[in-house]
C-alpha cells in the first residue's frame, strides 16, 4: 500500500521467546485511557541503534529517494498516514506496526514542527493496565532514530522541538511492549490501527 513500508526485523527491537508467560505481580501496570486528545509537547528521545540496526536504516533512506517527487504536492506542509498496529505475540519485547510515511518526496531541506496520532485502544484487552505503546520515527535523511512515548495519549499532537532537526522525509511506526516478561502470550494485545499527520516547515 502507498506510504507504507514494512520495518525490516531487528530495528528497533530485540526477540527472544522463552516457555514463560507474564504474570500480573510480575508486571509494571501502565494507565492506558480508552480516549484521551491532549495537546502540548512531549519528549523525543534518540534512540541508539545497534551495528545491525544501523546498517538497516541506509536502506530505508533509500526508499525516500524513488518516491517521485510531485510538483503540485511539493508546498504541503502536511504528510498523512495510517495502517495496521502491532501485534504483540510476545512479552517483554518491543513489536512494530507497519511504518507509515509520505507518498511523495520532500524537498529537502524540511523539518517537522509537530505530530499528530491516533491510535485504538479496543484490542488491548487484559493487558491494557500492562502495555506500554510509543511512536518510533526512522529520519531518512539524517540516518537517525527518535521515539515518543504515547502510552498514555491515544490521540494527541506534539510540538517537535526545531533543533532537533527532524526531517519531514521518516518513517513512523507505532511499537507495542506487553509487559515485562519475555514469553509467549495466549492473548495478545494488537493495535488495529494507527493514523498519524505530519506537519512540516520547509
Amino acid at each position: 500500500m502507498p506510504g507504507e513500508i514494512a520495518i525490516p526485523p531487528g530495528v528497533g527491537f530485540r526477540v527472544h521467546f522463552q516457555n514463560s508467560f507474564p504474570r500480573e505481580p510480575e508486571i509494571k501496570r501502565r494507565s492506558v485511557p480508552s480516549d484521551a486528545s491532549i495537546s502540548g509537547n512531549k519528549m523525543l528521545t534518540q534512540l541508539i541503534l545497534s551495528p545491525e540496526e544501523q546498517g538497516v536504516l541506509p536502506t530505508l533512506g533509500g526508499l525516500s529517494i524513488a518516491r517521485k517527487t510531485d510538483p503540485s504536492e511539493s508546498r504541503l506542509a502536511k504528510w498523512t498516514g495510517s495502517g495496521p498496529g502491532p501485534v504483540a505475540l510476545g512479552g517483554g519485547q518491543w513489536i512494530n506496526g507497519v511504518a507509515l510515511c509520505p507518498e511523495f518526496q520532500i524537498p529537502y531541506p524540511s523539518r517537522v514542527a509537530s505530530l499528530t496520532w491516533k491510535w485504538d485502544t479496543s484490542r488491548l484487552g487484559e493487558w491494557q493496565r500492562f502495555a506500554e505503546l510509543r511512536l518510533m520515527i526512522l529520519d531518512l535523511e539524517a540516518k537517525s532514530c527518535w521515539t515518543l512515548d504515547v502510552t498514555s495519549t491515544p490521540a494527541s499532537t506534539t510540538i517537535v522541538p526545531e533543533n532537533s532537526g527532524l526531517s519531514a522525509n521518516c518513517a513512523i511506526a507505532l511499537q507495542l511492549k506487553a509487559g515485562e516478561r519475555i514469553g509467549k502470550l495466549y492473548s495478545p494485545p494488537f493495535v488495529k490501527s494507527v493514523e498519524v499527520a505530519v506537519r512540516y516547515r520547509f
